[in-house]
Formats: C-alpha cells, structure tokens, sequence
C-alpha cells in the first residue's frame, strides 16, 4: 500500500532580512490541507520553521534541510507519495559548472541566510527516488521555476508569455535585485506530465486528485534527446523514472510578492482552489491563480499611480 510523507519548511526571516509575514500561517495551512484534504497522516509531516514551539533540530538550516530530504527520501517506496513544500526566499546565483542555459543557479535560503542551490536540491530530493515514486514540489519564492533542475520543464509550459512586471514590491531584499513579476506557474517533472494553454488539449484533463497531488498524464523520460516544447510521451508501465512535478511562483529571472495586507499568497490560492475542487486539473488550478495574482498586481498597480 502506497504512504504518504512530506516536509513543509518556513522561513519567516533570514538573518537581519526582509521578514515573510505569513511564513507560518502558510505553514499550518499547508499541514491542514495534506491532513484534511489529501489524507496525509500528521505523524508522515515535517512542519521546519524557526519558532519557540518548535525542536532546533528542526530550524529550517541548510544542514537541518537536507537531512529531513534525505529521511524522506530514503525511507520512500515505489509507489510512495512524497510532498515538498518550501515557502520563503529565492535567490540566484553565479553557475560554476556550465549546467545552466541562463549561466545562473537557482537557490532557496535557509533561516540562518545560507544557500542551497538547484543542482542539491536535485541531488538530494529527485535522483535517489525509486521507480514509480512519486513527488510534488511546491516553491513559494522567487527565481523558483527550475529550482529543481528538471530536464522536461520547457514542454511543461502552461502558457507562453510573461505576466506584468513591476518595480520594487518583491519579497525580496533590492540587494537581490529590483525587477518584480506577477507568478507565471509551470508543471515540470522528471518523468514529466505536460500542459498546454488548451483545456481541450491531451493534457488538459491532467487531474490533481491522486497527488497525493500527483498527476495522471502519460509522461516523456529524462533519457531522451534535449527537451523541446513538444517531447513524446511514455505510456506509464514504460516509464522509468519517478514522477516528479514542480509548481513555482514565478520564473527564474522573476521576484515573487505576496499581499501582505490581505494575507493573499500563491500558497493560499493553491490551497483554497484545491479544497473546493479536489479532482481539478492543473489547467484550472494554474488559470485560478493566476487570476488571483493578477488581482494583487491590479491593486499595486492602482496603489502606485495613487501615490
């Protein structure tokens, strides 16, 4: 019989940083939603965030992460439903090893400001899954779109053009950078369900109801040539590979925001979608979000003209 586990980490703040007030209601939330919703049992859940109610061994640091990762992991099956959930800051940084197109590496920060880029993150969470495992990734941040390095994220896209940008309103310190978009949400996977703007597309029933999130879409493998937008698809007694998808906030060059006057994050509208419409497609979950978020880029909008 399939288990289910997952690890939801927090960080409210890093170092003297810039603090994410809603870091632990999102916590909670989350917890609530995989109990109530997805029939996680809360023994199987790993809640990390620097609080006084909460063990040290358990403060989300670079070193304290990875273990918690690599105790999932390794006590995963075939089969098993695995769960990630990260909700704090993004950063980019300079690639050393020539594996990114855009010459930078993609970084979560940890409570106490270190870094742990995409290529660990991968390492540690994708590679050592067993066949037929199965992984969703959550990442409420900036820069988050390949924050796992996923070889088949280009033919994942949902849509094809960019959201608004605006200035100066990111969850993000400016010594990070200063350009701002509205969340641009991508389905990407190891062994890969994909997504086309079409609801009446092959992809476009791609449900979220056996996820533990997980999708039900046949899906390309990671030994095949270069990705493209258009990869042939693997029956799923073919497969070789876990099954892995990735929801970010934004895109790797993009800042992700929240609505801090109204409590309004990516997480909460992923949430809030998928306690009313548990079966929903990706097609509709993503086309709700975004509809959410380009609400709160209206009223900054509107905010800013006002000034």
């Amino acid at each position: 019989m399939a288990s289910t586990s997952s690890v939801v980490v927090m960080i409210r703040r890093y170092q003297s940083g810039e603090q994410n007030p809603q870091a632990h209601v999102n916590a909670l939330r989350m917890r609530d939603f995989l109990v109530n919703s997805r029939d996680y049992l809360p023994e199987n859940i790993t809640i990390m965030m620097h609080d006084k109610s909460i063990s040290p061994e358990l403060y989300p640091s670079r070193a304290n992460i990875l273990r918690e990762i690599d105790f999932m992991v390794r006590r995963t099956s075939p089969h098993d439903y695995l769960f990630f959930y990260y909700f704090g800051f993004g950063d980019q940084v300079t690639c050393k090893h020539n594996s990114e197109s855009d010459g930078e590496d993609e970084a979560i920060l940890t409570y106490t400001g270190k870094r742990i880029i995409d290529n660990v993150l991968k390492e540690h969470l994708v590679d050592p899954l067993p066949q037929g495992a199965k992984l969703f990734a959550l990442w409420d941040c900036c820069h988050s779109h390949t924050m796992l390095d996923l070889e088949h994220y280009k033919c994942n896209e949902l849509w094809s053009a960019p959201f608004k940008v605006l200035s100066g309103l990111g969850r993000k310190t400016k010594s990070f950078g200063e350009s701002l978009s509205a969340s641009f949400l991508k389905d990407s996977s190891e062994d890969q369900s994909s997504i086309n703007d079409d609801p009446q597309t092959r992809f476009g029933s791609l449900t979220t109801d056996n996820m533990g999130l997980g999708p039900r879409a046949y899906s390309p493998d990671t030994y095949l040539p270069k990705c493209t937008l258009d990869c042939p698809l693997k029956l799923p007694e073919e497969r070789v590979k876990p099954h892995v998808v990735s929801l970010s906030a934004c895109r790797d060059d993009e800042l992700a925001y929240d609505d801090n006057a109204t409590g309004e994050t990516v997480t909460k509208f992923f949430i809030d979608y998928l306690e009313r419409n548990p079966e929903a497609s990706y097609h509709d979950l993503l086309s709700y979000i975004r509809h959410k978020v380009d609400g709160i880029t209206l009223r900054r909008t509107q905010a800013l003209v006002e000034i």
